[in-house]
C-alpha cells in the first residue's frame, strides 16, 4: 500500500508522469517498489523536460535507475560511467544522502569540461540486505536524510566525454564523495565550536574592547 500511495501522489496525476505510471501499473507485480522509483526519479525534474521524452524512454531511465540500484557496496559509494554512443554518457552515482553532492559532483564535471544535459536526482528510503542487496525501495526521501535508509541516486548525463576518461572521473568523484562525507561529519561539530565561540565573545569582560568585541562577533556570525 504504501508504494501505490507514493506513486499516486496527487502532483502525479497529470501530464507525462501519470502516464509512466499507468504503463509501469499495467506491467505487472511490483515488489521491489518500482513505481516508488519512478515517482521519485522523474519528480526531481521540470515536467517539461519529460514532455519532450516518450514513455518508451522514460520507462528505460526507470529501468536503467532500478537495475542500479540492486546493489550497493556496504559503507560506499557506487559510481559508474555507462556511455550512451560519442560523447555522451549518463554518470551514476548512489550514496547515503548528505548535503553537497550534487554540487561538489557538477563543479567536478564542469572543471572537466562537461556539458550537464540533465540531472536526475531523487531521494529514496531503501530496504537492504546485510551485504548491500535491494530489497525494496520504501518511499521517497525526507528531511531524515542521515537516517542509514535514506539513499541519494544521481544520474548525470552529459556530453562532451573524451575516450578512455572513464576511470579518471569514477575515481575523481570518489574522492570528492569522501571529502563530503568527511566535511558532513564534522559540520555539526563545527557549528556547535562556531556557538561556543560566539558564547563566549559575548559573556567576555568589560576588559575587552566592545568594539574588537562586536567586529569579532560579527566576523563569525
Amino acid at each position: 500500500m504504501a508504494n501505490r500511495a507514493q506513486a499516486e501522489a496527487p502532483h502525479a496525476n497529470t501530464g507525462p508522469l501519470r502516464i509512466l505510471l499507468e504503463t509501469l501499473k499495467a506491467s505487472g507485480p511490483d515488489p521491489q517498489g518500482r513505481l516508488v522509483l519512478a515517482h521519485a526519479l522523474l519528480s526531481s525534474v521540470d515536467e517539461a523536460v519529460l514532455a519532450t521524452r516518450p514513455t518508451a524512454e522514460l520507462t528505460t531511465l526507470v529501468d536503467h535507475a532500478m537495475a542500479f540500484l540492486q546493489e550497493k557496496p556496504v559503507g560506499a559509494p557506487k559510481v559508474a560511467v555507462r556511455s550512451l554512443g560519442g560523447d555522451r554518457a549518463v554518470i551514476e552515482i548512489l550514496n547515503q544522502d548528505m548535503p553537497f553532492l550534487v554540487d561538489s559532483i557538477a563543479a567536478e564535471l564542469h572543471t572537466r569540461g562537461l556539458a550537464i544535459d540533465l540531472v536526475l536526482h531523487p531521494l529514496i528510503k531503501c530496504e537492504r540486505t546485510p551485504d548491500g542487496r535491494l530489497v525494496r525501495i520504501l518511499g521517497s526521501g525526507d528531511k531524515s536524510w542521515n537516517d542509514t535508509r535514506q539513499e541519494s541516486y544521481i544520474a548525470t548525463y552529459v556530453s562532451g566525454l573524451a575516450a578512455g576518461e572513464d576511470d579518471a572521473i569514477v575515481a575523481a568523484l570518489k574522492d570528492i564523495l569522501k571529502e563530503v562525507r568527511t566535511a558532513v561529519g564534522d559540520w555539526q561539530a563545527m557549528l556547535a565550536r562556531l556557538g561556543k565561540a560566539i558564547a563566549d565573545l559575548e559573556a567576555a569582560p568589560a576588559s575587552v574592547p566592545a568594539a574588537m568585541r562586536q567586529e569579532a562577533i560579527a566576523f563569525l556570525k
